[in-house]
């Protein structure tokens, strides 16, 4: 699945098959019908090391773009669900690394667009955003997953499941 980016300003958005992905997509997606500009995604997938010049690694590459190409589409369809009127849509998949894949297609006047997953040790997943933020030529506008709807329902407010959590102050299970 290759399709020319457009030259003009556009927004770039990294894809993969992640909840974080997901809500970047969308919110591209969104961001595209207010703005009036094209949306380009981007999936990037490792490539294979080649040790010798072997045919079969040529075989494994064009496996995994095809995997990659598919996936990318999978995701598109099922974010977007058949509502794409009004957007004008590219796509790329790329061998290599994510960062370096999204970085080397952003000119100055583009929104380069990356999903960050909630994860307990947050450190782990800033490799790709922190990258595109050092590297990209455009903004980088970083869309954290939103919390699981259990835990919005229970804290009632933001931050109102840790302090029940937490309790009053100095008490650290609520008792008194």
């Amino acid at each position: 699945m290759h399709r020319a980016p457009p030259s003009g300003p556009r927004i770039i958005v990294g894809v993969n098959d992640t909840p974080g992905a997901r809500w970047a997509l969308a919110w591209a997606l969104g961001e595209s019908r207010l703005r009036h500009l094209p949306v380009h995604l981007v999936h990037a997938y490792q490539e294979t090391t080649r040790l010798e010049h072997q045919p079969w690694f040529t075989t494994i590459d064009a496996a995994a773009r095809l995997a990659a190409a598919d996936m990318l589409a999978r995701v598109l369809r099922e974010v977007a669900d058949g509502q794409l009127q009004g957007v004008e849509l590219s796509a790329s998949v790329r061998p290599g690394r994510p960062g370096v894949a999204l970085t080397e297609l952003t000119r100055s006047t583009d929104l380069l667009i990356v999903g960050r997953n909630r994860r307990r040790v947050p450190i782990l997943s800033a490799g790709v955003t922190a990258y595109c933020q050092k590297h990209a030529k455009a903004t980088v506008i970083t869309v954290a997953t939103p919390p699981p709807p259990d835990l919005v329902a229970l804290s009632g407010e933001r931050g109102g499941l840790w302090r029940r959590l937490k309790g009053p102050a100095g008490s650290p299970s609520g008792e008194q």
